[in-house]
């Protein structure tokens, strides 16, 4: 046992879009005034909602594993019918990680999944993440990330369908797409040093020097 208490009876996890509207506050906490931020999964769908919401306070994004809409009725079907075969954290894994990746069951699932067990909330969170609205991005107009992004994804990733979907709605003189051969459902876990190199010459392309 974790010895980690569940949440109070009637507890709501809050949304993305409230965690977003959180940012500036830890930002002005922290006295910073703007950012480059990387963010993976429900944390770049949070970046990046806060950089349509403040665009003057991200000069930069890396986002991997971003999937900009709303889950649709589809989605909705599929939860559900998994549901009544596999744990919500089989659920997280699966959403987490390709099915090669689960199948193998390298240390980084196997760590995850040792974790998820000792969690109380992952139901919560689940939820949450499944509820969320769409960002509307689009490739100008308000909808429009202004600043340089870099967009992340693994080769056969969960996610890759989502990040190329992405990409095409964001403005391809501020974007660069990065599918990472062998990167998996978490390239920054399986890759790195690839990811590391890659967001070196994101932030020199920005006017950054080493």
């Amino acid at each position: 046992m974790s010895g980690r208490s569940a949440p109070p009876s009637g507890y709501q996890y809050p949304s993305l879009d409230q965690l977003a509207e959180l940012v500036p506050l830890v930002l002005e906490r922290l006295n910073v005034a703007t950012i480059i931020g990387i963010g993976v999964g429900a944390g770049a769908f949070i970046l990046a909602k806060f950089a349509l919401q403040r665009p003057l306070q991200v000069e930069g994004l890396v986002l991997v594993n971003l999937d900009p809409k709303a889950p649709g009725w589809m989605d909705w079907a599929a939860h559900k019918l998994m549901g009544l075969t596999a744990s919500t954290n089989e659920l997280i894994l699966g959403h987490l990680f390709s099915q090669a990746e689960l199948a193998l069951a390298p240390p980084p699932v196997r760590q995850l999944r040792e974790r998820l067990e000792g969690a109380p909330n992952t139901g919560l969170l689940w939820a949450m993440y499944n509820s969320r609205g769409d960002l509307g991005l689009e490739r100008s107009g308000a909808g429009s990330l202004r600043c340089p992004v870099l967009l992340v994804v693994g080769d056969g990733s969960p996610h890759e369908d989502a990040a190329v979907e992405c990409n095409a709605k964001l403005d391809p003189t501020q974007t660069s797409f990065l599918k990472m051969a062998d990167g998996g459902g978490q390239p920054q876990i399986t890759q790195p040093a690839k990811l590391t190199e890659a967001f070196k010459y994101f932030v020199q392309g920005m006017g950054y020097s080493e």
